[in-house]
């Protein structure tokens, strides 16, 4: 009887911890394309906004600063080196204070 129950409670116990990793794993996965899509809304804005920087010649400080925090948090979600040309164009630029 007690090697009855123990066998049972070791598959039960299993299969709860299944079940907890499943679920981790789940919202992982909804995170990572979360993620993903941020990360690709992010270096639209960074090229385009980078683009009209380098066609101008020159950013005002609040654009400038946008732009970097647009492409910190893109680096952080793990974006790799698609904006790093383009920051460094904008890296270049005259910077002027905002009206």
């Amino acid at each position: 009887m007690e090697i009855t129950i123990a066998i049972l409670g070791s598959s039960v116990l299993a299969t709860i911890i299944s079940g907890v990793f499943q679920i981790i794993n789940s919202k992982k996965n909804k995170t990572t394309k979360l993620e993903n899509g941020m990360s690709l809304l992010l270096l639209s804005a960074i090229k385009s906004d980078g683009k009209q920087m380098i066609e101008q010649g020159k950013a005002s400080k609040n654009d400038y600063d946008a732009f970097c925090a647009e492409y910190e948090a893109y680096k952080s979600l793990g974006g790799d080196g698609w904006a790093d040309g383009i920051k460094q164009k904008v890296d270049m630029l005259e910077r002027y204070l905002d009206d």
